[in-house]
């Protein structure tokens, strides 16, 4: 995979629409033996000025050989555009 960064589709969710962003090779210097997953806003740049959303997530990774390197994080993020 050469991609640094992959989107999924758009989806909605209580009226908003999101997307996960993705970096196969991890986000930033020492980034390249790890997998990072973000929840991302795909049209923030057309949103009002003052618009917020407060999103309480998991992001999963599931491995179907071996359950037991699959990892689950959970998190909580104040979006603002």
């Amino acid at each position: 995979m050469h991609a640094k960064k992959l989107y999924s589709e758009v989806f909605t969710v209580s009226g908003c629409k999101w997307r996960i962003l993705v970096f196969p090779k991890g986000n930033g210097k020492n980034g390249k033996d790890y997998l990072s997953l973000y929840l991302d806003i795909p049209d923030s740049a057309t949103l009002p000025n003052g618009w917020t959303r407060n999103a309480e997530l998991s992001l999963s990774v599931i491995d179907q050989i071996d359950n037991v390197r699959s990892i689950t994080k959970e998190t909580q993020h104040d979006f603002t555009a």
